[in-house]
């Protein structure tokens, strides 16, 4: 399926606990009713988390 913005993956919000997301984040999340990721959600928040900036652009970049 599709949403504003992108194609769903099977990657859940929930997920990002496991990375060190705040719990204030998760709930922010959660109550603003987002549950699974866009494609290139999926693909980002990782490396933003681990703090891998540029390869995101870069893929970005590749992808738009």
């Amino acid at each position: 399926s599709t949403v504003s913005g992108g194609n769903l993956t099977s990657v859940s919000f929930d997920s990002l606990s496991e990375r060190g997301v705040s719990d204030s984040t998760i709930k922010a999340i959660s109550e603003m009713k987002l549950t699974t990721m866009t494609e290139i959600q999926a693909k980002s928040i990782g490396p933003l988390l681990e703090g891998r900036a540029l390869s995101i652009i870069r893929m970005i970049s590749f992808q738009t």
